[in-house]
Parts: C-alpha cells; structure tokens; sequence
C-alpha cells in the first residue's frame, strides 16, 4: 500500500538526513502527516502506550472524531465489547515482535454512536534507531454487503491459519526433529551405553508426549468455537501440556471445584492472558519450576501462575509496556482483576480473578 511505502521512504530520509538533529522525529512525524492528509484512505497512529496521536482528514470525515474528542479514549474502547478480544490479539503480535498484525475485521464505534464494520491494518513505526515508535492502522469501512463480509471473514480465517502454520513450524516441528535425532542415535548407543539408551528413551517418550499436546492445543484454537466450547480446565490442560517441552522444569497444573461453564468472554480472555505468561516464562524467566492453579466456587473463577525464574522489577515497568498492556486490556475488557507481581530473583506471579463469571461448577 502507498502508506507503508511512504513510512518507509520518510524512514530512509529521517536516517540519512536529519540523524544529527534533535528534532529528527518531529520532523519525520510532521512530514508523514502531510503526506497522510492528502491520502483517500484513513490513517490513524496510536502511541505504543495505547493513545491516539494522529488522525488524517479521511477518516475525521469517515468516523466523524477529531483528536480533540479522542484525548482520554484508547483505542480498545472504541471497538464494540464483543469484538475487543480481535484487537487485544493484534496487539499481542505486534508485542512478540510482529511488525504488522495483518487485516482484521471488527466493529468501530463512530462518533454517532453506530458501529460500523472495519478492516483494520496495524503496523509498527519505527524510529531512527529501528526501535518501535507508533503503531500505524489504515481502519477501511467494509461495504455492508454479504459478499463483502464473506470475503472479510475468509480473510480472517486465512491469516489465523497462517498463524497457526507458524506456530506448527516454530514449535511442533522442532520437538519432532529432536525426537528423530534421538531415536536415530539409539541404536549405535545400544551395544555400549545401555544407561544413556534409557534415558534417551525417557528423553524420546517426553518430546512426543510434548509435541502430541502442541498439536492438541493448535488443533483445538483452529476449530471454530473450540476456545468457548471445551471447559477451562480441559483448555488450560492442553495448554500447559504443550508447554512441558519447552520449559527447561517442572510445571504443575492442578484445579479445584472447576467451572464447567463460563461467560464466553471471559474463559478466553482467562485462556489467552495464561498462554501469553507462559510463553513470557518459556522466553525470559529461565524458571525450573511453574504452578498453574485454576480454583472455582459458584460465583468466582481464580487463576494463579507463579514461577521461580528470574523475576523483574514490576514497579520499575510502566503498565503501558506493550506486552503488559494488552494482558491488562485483555482483562479490563471483560472485568477480570489482574495482578502481576515480580521482584528481581524471586519469580513472578500472575494472578486473576473474575466474580460473577461462573454460570455453573462441579466438585
């Protein structure tokens, strides 16, 4: 699209021209607007803190908002409750260090109060150092026709399969390349090192254990409905399972009174915020040992993932940090008390909580 291609060229101009000045990103910000202002299509720039910088005229026009009316308004808020779970995902790419999020598809509110259907682009801007700076979105205004929200929703579900191919190749087809280079090592171990045969044995047993649970969990999110049709509990037992592998430990799941039915909403917001902390512990903590607890009552479901990794200083990262960010927005949006606390060496923990949220339980 001729918006990238011109982020790009101001990019080049910003580094090459203006590298010894102060004001580099000002005036590379301040040229990208203009350009942006002359463009039949709407451009939006968000700061990576969740705030509305930019608005050009198309989408003033399109949406009805000027900046001024969107000062104390995050962009979240602006997509319809039901569909804030599309956006919170997009963002969650872009924090794993995604450069674009790809097309998705939800409802905006405009300034009349209609939610109209848009698809939204979102990409990273960087600054002249390459380091991420704005997250620029194209939002364009889907014709209300059957044909059109066919076509968006095939687009949708054609990006979530490339995803889920990715994931399949980052993590799957790891675990069985290892498992088939222990098990063409065994035999020339057999004759000498019967001891090191049986561990590699145990060793060969655990990896295709791990990798039949990622492909579970894969399988599990690429059927339509799958996330609020299966319990929690069976939900967060896939999930930990695929994460036995990767994890350089122990982890534990136990669960108490489990929920066998929840709000929609929030069983995948409790799902989705679990899987982001455990890979940030597969990625960063260096933990030997994790704790997943999942406890249940009639009128309150509860989350809690410690580890004994490294830790951090959580009073020393702002909540507007991205990754953390859309944990929280991911739980403010459905009402769920989020806590996370870390000190550096002494792990971390991830706490959740929704009351209200259990329509029925078992024992």
């Amino acid at each position: 699209m001729i918006i990238f291609e011109a982020i790009n060229r101001y990019t080049s101009i910003g580094v090459l021209c203006l590298s010894d000045y102060s004001m580099t990103s000002f005036i590379r910000f301040q040229d990208f607007c203009l350009m942006a202002d002359r463009l039949h299509e709407s451009i939006v720039v968000q700061s990576l803190s969740g705030r509305f910088v930019y608005l050009n005229s198309h989408f003033q026009q399109t949406s009805g908002y000027t900046l001024d009316d969107l000062h104390s308004v995050t962009p979240i808020q602006l997509v319809h409750p039901d569909d804030r779970h599309i956006a919170l995902d997009a963002y969650q790419k872009l924090a794993q260090g995604s450069g674009q999020a790809g097309s998705l598809t939800y409802r905006f509110r405009a300034k009349t109060g209609e939610y109209l259907s848009v698809e939204n682009t979102m990409t990273v801007f960087p600054d002249e150092q390459g380091k991420p700076a704005y997250i620029v979105c194209t939002p364009y205004l889907v014709n209300h026709t059957n044909q059109a929200f066919e076509q968006a929703r095939q687009l949708v579900a054609l990006e979530e399969r490339q995803r889920l191919a990715r994931d399949l190749h980052d993590a799957v087809s790891q675990t069985l390349f290892s498992a088939s280079v222990i098990a063409e090592t065994l035999p020339i171990l057999y004759d000498t090192s019967p001891d090191d045969v049986m561990k590699g044995l145990h060793k060969l047993s655990a990896l295709t254990k791990g990798a039949l649970a990622e492909m579970r969990t894969l399988l599990v999110e690429l059927r339509p409905g799958a996330l609020t049709e299966i319990e929690l509990s069976q939900l967060l037992t896939y999930l930990v399972n695929s994460f036995r592998t990767r994890l350089e430990g122990e982890i534990v799941y136990e669960t108490a009174g489990c929920a066998k039915r929840l709000d929609p909403e929030t069983k995948v917001s409790i799902y989705r915020i679990a899987q982001e902390s455990l890979n940030n512990i597969v990625r960063h903590s260096r933990a030997t040992f994790v704790s997943v607890e999942l406890s249940c009552t009639p009128d309150m479901v509860e989350l809690d993932i410690r580890d004994n990794g490294t830790g951090f200083d959580a009073r020393g990262i702002s909540a507007s940090h991205m990754g953390l960010r859309i944990m929280y927005e991911r739980a403010e949006s459905c009402g769920i008390e989020l806590d996370i606390i870390s000190f550096p060496g002494e792990g971390t923990q991830v706490h959740m909580q929704k009351n209200g949220a259990v329509i029925s339980h078992e024992r």
